[in-house]
Parts: structure tokens; sequence; C-alpha cells
């Protein structure tokens, strides 16, 4: 008889059902997901043998007593609103990596590799088939059964996953840290992977972890959460960083002791304290700080690398080390004179002094400031497109940052045919759509209508309407509003759905009528 068995997987952050919320609201919130098949891949609170998960399909949901699929907050949050986004289907899976060796308290090289029943694994296998196949995240993303992969993946992996996905052709929605911004995974790929919201304030992430007795699995939630500053990465379009804009007042002819040339690079770059410095008269080589990627616009900027990896001069970067190696001495030297000189003893334990340089290693970018002191520069390798038109910020309250249009009003259709038969309801909300329409039949038990479609009450210039401006254009299409008690909007139309949304397409290429 086998011994009473208990592990601990070990502390795992997830990310909040609240800041999945705000990530998908605001990347998913135009129809980018209806009709797609979806993968998180990535969540690992699943027994193998439950690899991979179907969640919902075609308006069935499959897994809604599952307790594990109730800790994946991606999983659950798309379940939830499921109809809302038109999707086709989710299906999750877990990482598949060796950590699930202990993690259910099944023996990865037996219960997920070989096929078969033991005595020390806790759920039995799948005869024939490779189960470490099923749960991989690199595997199953790159099944031809998924068309989006969203997820929060391991941040030690992430630039091997932009790239797997890249070629396997995967759109996603990623969580990554806000510096990954600064791998060629990332900048190599401008043209596919977009740069969405920049979480400033640190996101809570949430401490868990799975136990196991026997066959018993508990979940046990941590009382701390980590707060992680992140940044969302994605192959869709997003429509604010199409308005971006980096303010250019400030010019290089006439300011050339502002811009000072690095040490240590083959061709000539100037490097620029501030993003707001960026001057809009430069044709060659600039090295800007990483805060430059928040506001980048493509059609503004070329961006050429990173600094880290672009080419140095070997002679140069010789010179530069012997210096570092120099200033050592000199410290070393001062706490010789003076061994309770605790500067020199701060000094020491940084790697540099005040007076030489500030050294980090032989790949990043060194220049000259004003004072003589040599400093590096982490940041973009840029050059500024030719024939832009240069931009001056308003002198206005600024905006939000990252404040995102896709936030702003939605247009939605449901019918209720209990209620209102053969009409269907527009109307809008800038939240929830489900939770709007149950707003309205909150003393009703069950839900007596059906989401037909939602999307932004945007026109393709930009505009944004109200739904009684699509009203008014229903109106004099011939469409009526249904007037009556069960509205005081008078929201209801008799019309059919395919002709309210041909009707909706029609208005939003619509620049002159409101």
């Amino acid at each position: 008889m086998r011994k009473s068995k208990k592990e601990s997987a070990g502390d795992e952050l997830y990310t909040t059902y609240e800041t999945v919320d705000k990530i998908l609201r605001t990347h998913i919130a135009d129809g980018k997901l209806r009709g797609k098949r979806i993968l998180c891949p990535c969540d690992p609170i699943l027994p193998i043998k439950q690899q991979p998960t179907k969640v919902y399909e075609n308006g069935v949901h499959y897994a809604q007593g599952n307790k594990f699929i109730k800790e994946q907050n991606f999983v659950r949050w798309i379940d939830d609103h499921a109809v809302e986004l038109g999707i086709h289907s989710l299906t999750c899976s877990g990482l598949g990596d060796e950590r699930f060796g202990t993690r259910f308290g099944e023996d990865l090289d037996v219960s997920m590799i070989s096929v078969g029943k033991t005595e020390d694994a806790v759920f039995d296998t799948q005869d024939g088939v490779n189960l470490k196949d099923k749960c991989d995240m690199f595997r199953t993303s790159a099944s031809p059964d998924f068309d989006v992969i969203i997820t929060n993946p391991p941040f030690s992996l992430g630039t091997k996953f932009v790239n797997h996905l890249l070629k396997h052709n995967k759109d996603f929605i990623l969580i990554l840290p806000w510096m990954f911004y600064c791998s060629e995974a990332f900048y190599g790929n401008l043209d596919r992977v977009k740069l969405g919201a920049i979480i400033d304030k640190p996101t809570l992430f949430a401490g868990k972890n799975i136990e196991v007795k026997d066959k018993n699995i508990n979940i046990v939630h941590k009382g701390t959460k980590q707060s992680i500053t992140i940044t969302i990465f994605t192959t869709f379009d997003v429509v604010e960083n199409k308005s971006l804009h980096i303010n250019q007042e400030k010019s290089y002819a006439g300011n050339e002791d502002d811009y000072p040339f690095a040490l240590n690079t083959k061709e000539p770059v100037i490097v620029v304290d501030r993003t707001n410095n960026i001057p809009y008269d430069y044709d060659g080589l600039m090295c800007v700080p990483n805060t430059f990627m928040d506001n980048y616009n493509p059609k503004e900027f070329e961006v050429i690398g990173y600094s880290t990896d672009y080419e140095k001069c070997e002679e140069k970067n010789s010179m530069l080390k012997q210096l570092h190696e120099q200033d050592i001495i000199y410290i070393k030297k001062q706490l010789l004179e003076n061994p309770s000189d605790e500067k020199a003893k701060k000094h020491l334990k940084r790697g540099y002094s005040d007076k030489l340089i500030q050294w980090r290693g032989l790949q990043d970018i060194y220049f000259k400031d004003k004072n003589g002191f040599i400093k590096n520069r982490p940041g973009f390798i840029i050059k500024n497109k030719p024939n832009k038109t240069q931009y001056i910020a308003p002198k206005s309250d600024p905006k939000l940052k990252n404040e995102n249009p896709l936030l702003n009003n939605k247009i939605y259709f449901y019918s209720s045919p209990l209620l209102v038969p053969d009409c269907i309801c527009i109307g809008q909300t800038r939240g929830d759509v489900e939770k709007r329409i149950k707003q309205q039949f909150k003393n009703m038990p069950e839900k007596p209508y059906k989401i037909l479609h939602s999307e932004l009450a945007q026109k393709t210039n930009g505009e944004w309407f109200r739904d009684k401006d699509f009203h008014k254009f229903l109106n004099t299409n011939g469409y009526a509003n249904e007037i009556g008690n069960h509205s005081k909007n008078n929201e209801w139309f008799k019309i059919d759905i395919k002709t309210a949304l041909k009707l909706f397409k029609e208005y939003t290429k619509n620049k002159s009528k409101k």
C-alpha cells in the first residue's frame, strides 16, 4: 500500500482577474477575436491527463464546474465573455515543463512520457499517447487547431516563445515585463509585433501553491501578492498607436553641444538624454532612451537596433576598458591612503568613481557628458524618417498615458423574443456588454435575451458616435423605433441582425452624415 504523499509545487505567480479584465478589454474590444479559436497555453494548474482542455465552443461551456479552470484567470475571463467576443472556441493547457513532474504527484518520466499505469502515478496515462506533447506550451501553440494565443508566459521564455509564435504565424496577446521591448524578438519584428498598453503602475500577481495528498489536490492561495511592471505585446493593430507622436520641438542645429557622440560605435551615433529632446532635423543615427518606445510611431522613426546589440569598435572599446581599469586603480589608491574613506569604499563597491567612467561592460554605448564624466547609455538606435512632418505637442492638458479609445463607446445588438418579438435592441455601453444588458433584466431569474453582436462605435475616419446617431441613420433608411413600454429609450427596431450589421458597416464608413 502506497504511503500518503503530500507535495507542494512551490510558489507560482498568476495574473489576477482584475488585471486580465483591464488588459483584454483594451486589446480585444473591437471584434478582434470574432470567430477565432483561442488557446491559453501557460496555465499550469491542470492535471496532465486533462490537457488540453476544451472550455468553450459554439455557445457551449464545457468546463464551468472544473475547479482548476476557475483558477485560470485568462481562461475564466474569456469564457465569461465568450458570447460578447463572438469567439469560436477556447482551449487551455499547461506549460509542460519539468515542473509538472511533481506538481500533481506525477512522475515526469513515467506519467508524461511512458504509457500505462504505475504505482507512483496519481493520474493514469492515456494509452499510446505522449502526454508531454499534449501539455507543452510550444507544441500546443504550434497546432493548426488554434488561431490566437493569449497568456502570461514564463518571463524567462518570453523571447523564445514570441519567436516561436511568429514562426508559426500565430496572432497573440501576451503579458511580458516592460523591458521585453529591448529584446530583438520585439524591435526586430516591429512590422508584426505591436506594443500594447504599458501598465505603468506595478501590477499585482497572485501567489498560489498546489498541494497533493494521495489523489486529493488542493489549490492553496498565498496571502501575499507581488507587484510587477508589465507591458502588453500583440500582433493585433493597436488603435491608439496610430495617433502616437513624440514631441520634437528641439533642433540639432544650434544645439550640437547637447548631443555628444558615442565613444565606442563604429558609425557616428549621437546620444539623446530625453525622448522629448530627439532632434527633428538630424539625419544620422541616434541613441535614445527606452521611453522612446512608449510613443513610437513607425511613420516617424526607423528603429535600427538596441544599444547592447549595436556594433561597437573593438579598438575604442579596448581604450574604454583601460580607462575603467585605471579608475579602479585610482579608487584603490585612495583607500590605501585613507582606509576609512567611505566615499572610496562606495565607489569600489559600485565599480567606478565620480571622476572617470561609469562602467557597464563592453556591450554598452558610452559618451562623455558636459562635465567630462564618461557614462553608459542603454537605449534604441533610431533614425528620423526622411521628409516626415515635425510634430510639436499642443499646449493643453495631457491625456492620461496609454488612454485607449478602445475603452470608449461600444454598440451592442441583442434580441429578446419573449419581451419584444421580431425585434432587436441596439444600445451602447462603455463597459461590459453582458453586464449592461443584465441590468435591464435584473428582476428575471433566467436570461431572456441573446447577444447578437457588439462593436466599437467608431467610424473608419476615427470619429466616435453614440447609439442615437446610428438610430437616426436607421430611421433614414426606413427603420423606425418600435415605440412601447418595453424601452424608455426606444432602442428596439424591427430589423434582422444581418441587415442591421450591413447598415452598421455602411454607417461606420459614412464620413459626412451623422
